[in-house]
């Protein structure tokens, strides 16, 4: 039994305890981990490759985990509002809106360790709990240096934020290492680098500005560096970094701006004389930016008004201006699909919440997203060109995912899987998830008006509401979507035999 709780939601003799545990040194992401961190990466392209489970078994439901957190308001449900992170010893890592950390048995869906233990009232007040997918760290190594753990294995942490400002970091046996006030509200996951630095965007609002840190694996704060204001307005970030293959690490903002921040070692620095912002774009960055394999950035505006779409953005280097990728000064707003794809249904007032991800292709890039509001919603796949004279991109297509229009608004997400057949060719299944409840997995070869499924679960199979909703795609192929259901009075986990 722990102690009385103290200002920050924290057991003060867990903290002294976990403080004399020896100091991690500074590592990179957890190698050969499935789904180490939101996305799957740094870049957050939600690609892995996995080996798919029994064609019998595909579509349909592994195990269900319910927290039954008994420190539930009744009238208040304790959701995952957030992904999982899988660990490559079997473990899987999730938080709940109320502040309460979790893992779980990959294989079977049985709690090994929860934080604070369910006797114990959550370490969040309400909706300031997990928002956020946790990433998974190197910690240190246990071969000959008198640590506990067998010898060689290499030993990990497992880093979450709370929307109340904080970053915290645990060993995967559930030991809490350490925690740091970053500030006032983290905007979503935490992302890992190479060089094994954990970092974090964040609000103040009282300052009106927003802000970016950087912290190595023994909790100590490298930099901050602050996002460039505005004069009027508000700025903050809603969801996390992502971090390119070249250290830079790209965050959007509420104004519908992206930044860039290179890590000195010691400092931060602005990459760029200026945040990129798409003068036809909408204010509204709900989500991680997305890299792809040649460097361009990628992500989604999401606003109730005109402008919301896919923008595409070239890094042209240190202090110089960034640029567009698409007709020099444009994006893919919605309403240009109509004109290319037929008659999707799709107005350009559609908001755009869940972030996009890519495929794998041998030619240009492919990179799907979803719209967020019904009539019927639409997953849109865009495919760039590579032939010269051709300005990309050279078409949009919607994917319907839906037999009937959707009642409510709803959040879309989705990743994608590969596998080798028997025959060695290389197949992949994309999977999305949508607030009302459903959960699919369809064929890339899927276009407009009619995919082709891999599977689908509908209600009432899939009973559960998926707000915010966000996937987790293990090596197995298992799928991993958390729900909200007041039904329960608690969010559940759900695991689905896939891809």
């Amino acid at each position: 039994m722990f102690g009385p709780l103290d200002a920050r939601g924290v057991a003060p003799a867990l903290v002294a305890a976990a403080l004399l545990l020896p100091p991690p040194t500074l590592g990179q992401p957890v190698p050969n981990a499935p789904w180490p961190m939101m996305g799957h990466d740094a870049r957050h392209t939600g690609r892995t490759t996995v080996v798919p489970a029994n064609p019998a078994l595909r579509g349909t439901i592994k195990w269900i985990y319910d927290p039954n957190d008994t420190h539930n308001d009744p009238d208040e449900v304790d959701a995952i509002h957030a992904g999982a992170a899988i660990g490559p010893d079997g473990k899987l890592f999730f938080g709940t809106t109320h502040g309460r950390f979790i893992c779980l048995n990959k294989a079977t869906g049985q709690r090994l360790w929860s934080y604070p233990p369910p006797s114990q009232p959550p370490a969040s007040a309400h909706e300031q709990g997990v928002y956020g997918t946790p990433a998974l760290g190197v910690a240190y190594s246990a071969g000959g240096d008198g640590l506990d753990g067998p010898p060689g294995q290499e030993l990990y942490n497992v880093y979450f934020t709370t929307d109340d400002g904080r970053l915290w970091c645990f060993r995967a046996d559930g030991s809490l290492v350490w925690i740091r006030q970053v500030g006032e509200a983290i905007g979503g996951s935490p992302v890992i680098g190479s060089n094994g630095r954990i970092y974090v965007a964040w609000s103040n609002g009282a300052t009106r500005k927003a802000y970016v840190s950087a912290y190595d694996a023994a909790g100590t704060s490298k930099w901050v560096q602050e996002l460039p204001a505005h004069p009027t307005q508000l700025v903050g970030v809603i969801a996390g970094p992502a971090v390119g293959d070249n250290g830079t690490v790209y965050v959007g903002d509420t104004l519908g701006r992206l930044h860039a921040v290179v890590d000195r070692g010691t400092y931060g620095e602005l990459k760029w004389p200026n945040p990129y912002k798409n003068p036809a774009g909408a204010p509204g960055v709900h989500c991680e930016p997305v890299i792809g394999d040649d460097g361009t950035i990628y992500y989604t505006t999401f606003y109730q008004q005109v402008g919301n779409g896919l923008h595409a953005v070239v890094d042209n280097g240190l202090y110089q201006a960034p640029s567009s990728k698409w007709h020099h000064d444009t994006y893919m707003p919605l309403d240009f699909l109509t004109s290319v794809a037929g008659p999707l249904g799709l107005e350009a007032v559609d908001p755009v919440e869940g972030g996009p991800f890519l495929d794998w292709t041998a030619e240009g890039a492919r990179i799907w997203f979803g719209t967020f509001v019904g009539g019927p919603s639409r997953f849109i796949r865009v495919e760039e060109c590579t032939e010269p004279g051709d300005p990309p991109p050279r078409w949009a297509e919607g994917v319907v995912v839906t037999d009937h229009p959707l009642i409510n608004n709803v959040d879309a997400v989705g990743a994608c899987a590969r596998w080798y057949d028997a025959e060695g060719r290389m197949q992949q299944a994309i999977v999305i998830a949508y607030e009302e409840p459903i959960v699919y997995s369809f064929r890339l070869e899927a276009h407009f008006p009619a995919p082709v499924y891999w599977w689908r679960l509908l209600y009432p199979t899939f009973p559960d509401t998926i707000e915010r909703p966000q996937l987790s795609i293990d090596s197995d192929g298992t799928v991993y979507v958390g729900s909200s259901h007041p039904r329960y009075r608690s969010g559940r986990l759900f695991a689905i035999w896939g891809p």
